[in-house]
């Protein structure tokens, strides 16, 4: 249990999405409308600006990691933030399509990060830092 200050000091969470939402971005920003039209279209403005708020967590970087993120960071999340630090293999080329093969040999997460940033200005990709 947390006491009443431990409480306030914890990110609301929607009980309905059960996700953590940053309250102070939501409402207040405005959505690019050209950008994400179609979304706005399926979605609607509240779902969007609730995305638009979350901080996304997104671990391994394989085939279906990387289709998950490329979605997220298109989707036009507040921050994506990417975590596999397992070093790249010959048999990923196959499954992972921002993968080189120069990149074999190099921690997925570090030479992921940067092309996915690269599909949406608005969303900062970010790496996690294991302490492992």
């Amino acid at each position: 249990m947390y006491s009443a200050q431990e409480q306030k000091k914890l990110p609301e969470v929607d009980l309905v999405t059960r996700m953590q939402v940053d309250e102070s971005v939501v409402g207040s920003g405005e959505i690019d409308e050209s950008l994400y039209s179609r979304q706005l279209y399926v979605l609607g403005h509240e779902a969007m600006k609730r995305m638009s708020a979350s901080n996304v967590l997104l671990v391994g970087l394989k085939g279906l990691g990387v289709e998950i993120a490329k979605n997220i960071a298109l989707a036009g999340v507040k921050s994506l933030t990417l975590h596999d630090p397992a070093p790249v293999a010959i048999a990923d080329l196959s499954s992972q399509f921002f993968l080189r093969q120069d990149d074999v040999g190099k921690p997925r997460d570090q030479v992921t990060a940067p092309r996915v940033a690269e599909l949406n200005a608005y969303t900062p990709v970010n790496l996690h830092q294991s302490t492992r």
